[in-house]
């Protein structure tokens, strides 16, 4: 996972999902040369990077980091 202010980036093996506000999660894959194509990815990993994201909110929420 990678933050940029409001902004996520969640990688598996060559699969990538962008988090962005108010806009749809965006796919790309990883290309050989090490370019990014964009590419539909799976809903089950837009959720899991969704999940990802927010942990970090709900747990200092939840004081669960003390």
């Amino acid at each position: 996972m990678m933050q940029y202010d409001r902004n996520f980036a969640y990688m598996q093996g060559q699969d990538l999902v962008i988090l962005q506000p108010d806009k749809k999660p965006l796919g790309f894959t990883l290309e050989a040369d090490g370019s990014l194509k964009a590419a539909e990815q799976p809903q089950v990993l837009k959720r899991h990077a969704l999940g990802i994201a927010l942990w970090g909110s709900l747990a200092y929420q939840n004081m669960w980091h003390q």
